[in-house]
């Protein structure tokens, strides 16, 4: 294998194994260099980049699109582009995107401006590619192993809520049935009721299944979902709660 291609293939297979298929936002006025900054990002990290050349702009991309992380270029004709992480770190949707600010060689005021103003990360010019894939890299990790902490914590909530209204339903659901077990024992006899006996035994049945899907849900401990209405998924109570028994 000739050296370009080894090189190139070892380049490919480094943004492989990087990260999941991810977008970036990159905020420059400095065209040549955040195409550079692209081609580097997109070829080692495999990130998808927008890049946008004003705070505004930038603003209504975060706003309807979804961005996993920010790469921020101090150094804009703006009168303080840094205010971009306090748009973005007082935003309850967006607060937890990494802000990587970019800054000038030895801009040690602003590398302190950037971190007070929220920036998760800085990086100095010139820049060095190798550091620029490490540190973004780690932050986009960051953000992945929140993101995931947050939906354990959020599925955990859901099991406990579902196991919740099984305990508060289990009860009522349990009483209905034992009364209508009741008159219909009593009106067994009664040939004037069986239209009555009818109508108790559907709700019976009814009441039964609601039952049957209580104690599906108390075995519940891990779950799969099935495609619901549109693109939306709904838990698989009867493969969740089969699965959970094995």
């Amino acid at each position: 294998m000739e050296p370009g291609e080894r090189a190139r293939r070892s380049v490919q297979q480094r943004a492989d194994d990087a990260i999941p298929k991810k977008t970036g936002l990159l905020i420059s006025q400095n065209q040549e260099e955040a195409l550079d900054l692209e081609f580097h990002l997109s070829t080692q990290l495999g990130l998808s980049i927008i890049i946008s050349s004003s705070v505004n702009e930038a603003q209504q991309i975060l706003k309807k699109t979804s961005i996993d992380i920010v790469l921020l270029d101090v150094q804009m004709e703006h009168a303080n582009p840094l205010t971009m992480c306090k748009f973005i770190k007082s935003d309850e949707q967006l607060w937890n995107i990494p802000v990587v600010a970019l800054l000038g060689e030895r801009d040690l005021s602003n590398r302190n401006h950037a971190l007070n103003y929220g920036a998760d990360d800085f990086i100095m010019r010139p820049f060095d590619y190798s550091e620029i894939y490490s540190r973004t890299r780690a932050q986009l990790r960051l953000r992945e192993l929140y993101l995931q902490l947050l939906e354990n914590e959020r599925i955990k909530v859901l099991f406990e809520m579902a196991g919740a209204a099984a305990h508060e339903l289990a009860q009522p659901v349990t009483g209905a049935m034992g009364l209508i077990q009741i008159i219909l024992d009593k009106t067994e006899k009664s040939k004037d009721l069986n239209q009555v006996d009818k109508e108790l035994e559907l709700l019976y049945e009814c009441l039964q299944r609601v039952s049957d899907v209580i104690h599906k849900i108390q075995r519940i401990r891990k779950y799969e979902t099935t495609a619901y209405a549109g693109a939306s998924q709904i838990i698989d109570i009867n493969k969740a709660s089969e699965s959970s028994a094995k």
